[in-house]
């Protein structure tokens, strides 16, 4: 994410699982991506423990797929509500993590589309948000969301600012 050399990256991920662990020893996200590019999923099963997918930067179209987080702790679900976020999975937990909270660095633009797509809490006592949003100040670097009505949400929808779109 440092290199704009390294941006543009074009990701197709089909048909596959990913899991980020359960994590007692784990990172704990299955698909982290920090830098814009184009990414596209479709008919994927991903689990992680403290965020399913986080998409902080770029134009990400999800769709026929499942996120699922397993957050066994409540330790950590607030960490986040007064700090900017670090680096890596450093940010808001959530099934789905969208945008940057780290003033100065990860700035650029984040667009998330959904179709029929679920995103599952998968611990009922310590249910994290199904979606944390927060978009980058500055002319054309929020987040967007679109969501169609096929897909489920299992938990809050939360916009950090209001850099934040939803058309869903």
């Amino acid at each position: 994410a440092g290199d704009k050399k390294n941006y543009g990256v074009v990701y197709n991920l089909k048909d596959s699982t990913f899991n980020g662990g359960n994590g007692e020893n784990d990172a704990g996200t299955a698909i982290l991506v920090n830098v814009p590019g184009i990414y596209t999923i479709d008919n994927c099963k991903i689990q992680g423990y403290l965020q399913g997918l986080v998409v902080r930067g770029g134009t990400a179209t999800i769709s026929n797929t499942t996120i699922t987080n397993t957050l066994s702790s409540s330790d950590l679900l607030n960490y986040f509500d007064n700090r900017n976020w670090g680096s890596g999975n450093m940010v808001n937990l959530a099934v789905l993590t969208v945008g940057n909270k780290a003033p100065g660095s990860y700035q650029y633009s984040t667009n998330v589309e959904l179709k029929n797509t679920k995103l599952i809490n998968g611990n009922r006592t310590h249910m994290s948000p199904a979606i944390y949003m927060w978009g980058n100040d500055g002319e054309g670097l929020g987040a967007t969301l679109k969501y169609d009505n096929s897909c489920t949400i299992d938990g809050d929808i939360i916009l950090g600012n209001d850099k934040c779109i939803i058309n869903g």
